[in-house]
């Protein structure tokens, strides 16, 4: 029986491009956190279980080691996937370079979502306040 593989790649961009706000969000560097020589986990998915609690650790704590264990699980997913992180990272930000809208608490909010607007309304009230 073949297996059908699907093509994860814009799924791990999202994911570094997530870890990117939130590391902005934390004054961390992703500079820096990116500085590390890769770790392997031996198959996909003990590499996303992996990753899923670096993630959680992130979220939790303001830590560069964190953030930089959290790159290190991704890219750990990247080469049990055979994916390169800088290509994966290209197909999402390709995906979403031309999208409108504004980051709300956290959030990004597309021009196309029906929040939009009501969002728009709360800030000028608060900014006219």
């Amino acid at each position: 029986m073949s297996e059908k593989v699907r093509d994860c790649r814009d799924d791990i961009g999202d994911v570094f491009v997530v870890l990117t706000i939130m590391a902005k969000q934390k004054n961390l560097s992703m500079v820096d956190a990116l500085d590390f020589s890769g770790i392997s986990v031996g198959s996909i998915k003990h590499g996303v279980v992996n990753l899923s609690g670096c993630l959680e650790y992130f979220v939790r704590h303001d830590e560069q080691g964190a953030l930089m264990e959290s790159l290190e699980a991704l890219d750990s997913v990247c080469f049990e996937s055979k994916n390169n992180l800088k290509e994966c990272v290209q197909i999402a930000y390709n995906d979403i370079k031309d999208r409108k809208g504004l980051m709300h608490n956290g959030v990004f909010i597309k021009e196309s979502d029906p929040a939009y607007e009501s969002v728009i309304k709360s800030i000028e009230a608060n900014y006219n306040a």
